[in-house]
């Protein structure tokens, strides 16, 4: 799988606002394999509310992608950082995937 974090925002978003979240969720999110994350670095672009996600501060959402750097680091799962405006995003995401699909 490429660039699913459902699971792992579910742990994330729980342990934010609950202190907690149910041990299956990480179970479950450890069985699969991923062969690589993406993750978006809040840095570079504006905050665009789109009626779900709830962190409108820089701060709140480096806390959020730090958390996420920490837990897949601390995993060791593959993954890459994009930065820059949106365009220079897309580009890398692609290249990644590019990378990926011809290894």
């Amino acid at each position: 799988m490429i660039l699913d974090t459902h699971l792992l925002s579910n742990i994330l978003w729980s342990q934010t606002l609950f202190g907690d979240c149910p041990a299956w969720i990480e179970q479950a999110l450890l069985a699969r394999h991923y062969d690589l994350h993406l993750l978006l670095s809040p840095e570079q672009v504006d905050w665009t509310d789109d009626g779900q996600r709830c962190q409108p501060s820089l701060d709140e959402r480096r806390a959020f992608f730090n958390a996420t750097h920490v837990w897949l680091e601390q995993h060791q799962q593959p993954f890459q950082v994009l930065q820059g405006n949106w365009a220079q995003r897309r580009v890398q995401a692609l290249q990644a995937v590019t990378l990926l699909l011809r290894s």
